[in-house]
């Protein structure tokens, strides 16, 4: 059985979509800071935070080798990761886990 398609194309009702209200514009949030470094066990790396922006692959891990080059973090370094204040904090630990991987 055929269905039939109607020619004419829809149109909206103005008498039934409702005129936008008219709001203030936001106040801007101020960012957020990022959590401090813990001291414990740490070792000598840069004084300053160093930030990189990178994505999970298929596999799960995160590459950012240039990042991991300028910390100086060769594969096999130990690091901590943990979540604060919904920033992903990771740091060089002696007892860390997980390990800088080769890829």
């Amino acid at each position: 059985m055929k269905r039939s398609v109607p020619t004419t194309t829809e149109q909206m009702i103005a008498a039934l979509i409702p005129a936008p209200l008219p709001r203030p514009r936001p106040e801007p949030s101020p960012l957020p800071t990022l959590p401090a470094a813990r001291s414990s066990g740490q070792q000598a790396g840069p004084a300053i935070p160093t930030l990189d922006i990178a994505r999970l692959d298929r596999s799960g891990r995160v590459s950012a080798r240039l990042l991991l080059d300028q910390l100086g973090w060769r594969p096999g370094h130990r690091v901590r990761v943990d979540v604060v204040d919904g920033a992903i904090l990771v740091w060089p630990a002696f007892d860390g886990w997980p390990l800088v991987g080769a890829r």
